[in-house]
């Protein structure tokens, strides 16, 4: 198939998504931006949302007059595409689908976009009920790892028990438990040293961002070191109340798929009687009004995704959390400052390291809390790349209790799971002693992965729920 295929620029969209296409054999048109812009950056809004959409669309018309496309395939967020964009893709005939990930908590983030695709590919069960009371269409395929990129090295066991990822909600705590129960724990990402050094393990962890995001995230850090003040400001504002949002533009998904209504750069925007040099009014007048990111305390939409009777704290853990598949590095905890982990914790790895730290552990850890979720009394949950990332690449992985991890591994035999502090440290301290139990999981939690959780078996379950067959 040939397939427009619009994502950010990130090393691990490219390695998983990018590179299982294209092992399956389709042809992508690839479009990318920049991965997580900061709404609350005026620069953002004034000039790089517009240009970015009106790329969009140049680059999608120049492929559909190159030849016909089987699919439009993104992995969108609001801070970066408007609406009205969507539909004038939509015109086309294309069939549009739109990837998103950490929707339990951060519905808010697609809100105002997800509804303008015919599918959106929604990994978390919880998030389903938001997206259809949205107008949206949403289809459950789960997460996934590359084998080609995830998998065991021949290295030996250095750490007992590791986690890799961001330090965010309770980890630390959980972590400084295990530690100070006298077990030997290690920890790698953003957030783990608060104090940063001069030395090769955080000059590596600079081109550790810069390999994930290219420039793109060293200029969001860079911003971000050099507007503290607006940045609080923005995280104080997003206490507020969210404002209502006047109705906006919404299609007819009925009237939008005359196979005689393409986007075509010679022929007005049917519907909208707009020639293509207009379309940049239409995207440029909706640069003030257009969605924004609910972590910075604009509006994206008129309605919370959180039940009313979980009150303020949930609101917040809502707005609160990382974006997209990658964990934001700029997100900080609101306990960050209570547990000092600098003894055992490190900067964030290059893809190559962090893939081979789970051969180098005994035990590796994993988190299923979503946000500050924690602070509220009720947990949100969901799986993440992690759950597939470390069994693909061998690792014996250990990981807070969540229902739905039943659905892909078989808890006890594949993985193992905990309920609370007590268990995690019980069951750390049995399988370090039992190394032989541990490596039978570690072989099983492998061979399940690699035959039934790689991205190409679920590109393959999307293409099938949309009714695509590559063209003779």
């Amino acid at each position: 198939m040939r397939i427009f295929y619009a994502v950010p620029r990130s090393a691990w969209v490219d390695l998983n998504l990018r590179r299982s296409l294209e092992d399956m054999g389709h042809e992508l048109v690839r479009f990318d931006f920049p991965g997580w812009p900061d709404e609350a950056d005026a620069d953002w809004q004034r000039f790089g949302k517009p240009r970015t959409n009106e790329r969009l669309l140049s680059t999608f018309r120049a492929a559909l007059r190159q030849g016909p496309l089987d699919l439009f395939f993104g992995y969108f967020y609001s801070s970066v595409v408007f609406p009205e964009t969507i539909d004038l893709i939509h015109r086309s005939g294309v069939p549009t689908v739109n990837f998103s990930c950490n929707n339990v908590h951060q519905f808010g983030l697609v809100r105002d976009i997800a509804p303008r695709f015919d599918v959106c590919v929604v990994p978390e069960l919880a998030a389903l009920a938001d997206f259809k009371a949205a107008g949206a269409v949403p289809v459950r395929i789960q997460l996934a790892a590359n084998p080609r990129v995830y998998r065991p090295y021949p290295e030996p066991r250095l750490y007992d028990v590791t986690f890799v990822g961001q330090r965010y909600a309770d980890r630390a705590d959980f972590l400084d438990f295990l530690k100070g129960a006298g077990v030997d724990v290690r920890a790698w990402g953003a957030g783990w040293q608060t104090h940063k050094r001069l030395d090769l393990a955080h000059a590596r962890a600079a081109l550790a961002l810069f390999e994930d995001e290219r420039l793109d995230g060293i200029r969001r850090l860079v911003r971000r070191r050099l507007t503290p003040t607006r940045a609080a400001a923005a995280r104080i504002a997003s206490l507020a109340p969210v404002p209502e949002r006047a109705p906006g533009f919404r299609h007819d998904r009925s009237a939008t798929h005359r196979p005689e209504a393409r986007v075509e750069s010679s022929t007005p925007a049917e519907g909208t009687g707009l020639a293509p040099s207009a379309e940049a009014e239409v995207i440029r007048s909706d640069a003030v009004r257009g969605p924004t990111d609910p972590r910075l305390g604009q509006a994206s939409s008129p309605r919370s995704t959180i039940p009313p009777s979980l009150g303020v704290a949930a609101e917040r853990a809502q707005r609160y959390g990382p974006p997209g598949a990658r964990e934001d590095p700029g997100y900080t905890s609101a306990r960050l400052d209570t547990v000092d982990t600098s003894s055992y914790g490190g900067p964030r790895l290059l893809q190559t390291d962090l893939i081979k730290t789970f051969s180098q552990s005994r035990i590796s850890l994993g988190f299923a809390t979503a946000g500050a979720s924690h602070l509220i009394g009720q947990r949100l949950t969901h799986l993440r790349l992690r759950e597939f990332e470390a069994p693909m690449s061998g690792a014996l992985y250990l990981t807070e209790d969540q229902p739905e991890l039943a659905e892909y591994f078989e808890p006890g035999t594949e993985v193992l799971t905990y309920v609370d502090r007590q268990d995690l440290l019980d069951k750390a301290r049995y399988y370090l002693a039992h190394q032989e139990a541990a490596e039978r999981i570690r072989r099983a939690g492998l061979c399940r992965a690699r035959q039934e959780h790689t991205w190409q078996h679920r590109f393959r379950e999307l293409f099938g729920v949309l009714g695509l067959r590559a063209r003779p």
